[in-house]
């Protein structure tokens, strides 16, 4: 249950911008009851290590694709398990013409079905099956602007609904009684990601990894524009890139978890020295969420 792969250390920092105040609405219809979501089983237990284990973050989804003429998909983009039957992801990862074939939840490493792994420290040994979910709709905001990323926000709707286990569980949304992260605060980010080889190659990870993140003022975001909703990050990494997207910015409070932005890159070449990214701000959508999620 605890076995970990190699954590990512990954020097980021964030700056918080949307323009005038986002208001979280209390109107919550179709978001699960706040006791189904934002735990995770690894937080039952005590590590000493920042290593990642097999049921953390257990909301993460790859969202495949294929191409027209190719027999093989491909996974573009990440999102999050928001309720049983819903996907937050990128708007930019479900318009114009690549259009995603499902969505799997529950993978670790990405060549294994299932992932079994013993831990020494508990004497347990632990599988988690990868569950793979058809399209009914894709839902990106009707304001969604590719020039600028603007409203870069969307939903996916399963054909089925997912079944809460230790391995596929959704994250929490911002809500009006929950304190919104502040400039210092430590948040996270997880993917698969790549690395970049001595020969400039990218390679594309086996196994979901995770890094941290710190938030800053938004003086600190000089190098990107930073519209109305939007977030800024620094990520100064040469050998990993984390930032996949459609994936979720995420903090911990009182032991839930809850989601604050949603990854915009198109690109997977973050490992420049201090480049700037860009997220959506989740809080700053949640009535667009909460309609269309019927």
């Amino acid at each position: 249950m605890n076995w970990f792969v190699l954590f990512v250390f990954v020097n980021i920092v964030i700056c918080a911008h949307c323009g005038e105040k986002c208001t979280t609405p209390k109107n919550e219809t179709g978001i699960p009851p706040r006791g189904l979501c934002g735990f995770q089983q690894s937080d039952d237990y005590n590590y000493k290590t920042d290593e990642i284990s097999i049921n953390e973050f257990p909301w993460i989804a790859r969202i495949a694709y294929q191409r027209a003429g190719e027999s093989y998909e491909e996974y573009l983009c990440t999102g999050s398990l928001i309720a049983p039957q819903y996907v937050l992801t990128a708007a930019h990862c479900i318009s114009g013409d690549l259009k995603p074939t499902r969505v799997r939840l529950a993978e670790h490493h990405v060549f294994r079905n299932p992932d079994c792994i013993y831990d020494e420290d508990i004497g347990v040994r632990d599988c988690s099956y990868y569950i793979d979910r058809g399209i009914a709709k894709s839902i990106p905001h009707p304001d969604y602007d590719v020039q600028n990323n603007m409203h870069d926000v969307g939903l996916i709707k399963f054909n089925a609904s997912i079944r809460y286990t230790d391995y596929t569980r959704s994250i929490c949304l911002p809500s009006f009684d929950i304190p919104e992260p502040t400039v210092g605060d430590n948040l996270f980010i997880s993917a698969w990601g790549w690395k970049m080889e001595p020969d400039a190659v990218f390679l594309a990870t086996k196994v979901k990894q995770k890094t941290s993140v710190q938030i800053l003022s938004k003086d600190n975001c000089k190098t990107v524009q930073v519209n109305e909703g939007q977030m800024c990050t620094g990520y100064n990494s040469r050998t990993e890139c984390l930032y996949e997207a459609g994936g979720p910015l995420m903090f911990s409070y009182k032991n839930k978890w809850f989601q604050e932005g949603i990854a915009l890159s198109k690109s997977k070449n973050c490992f420049r020295r201090s480049m700037t990214l860009l997220y959506t701000k989740v809080s700053c959508y949640l009535d667009w969420i909460y309609k269309n999620m019927k």
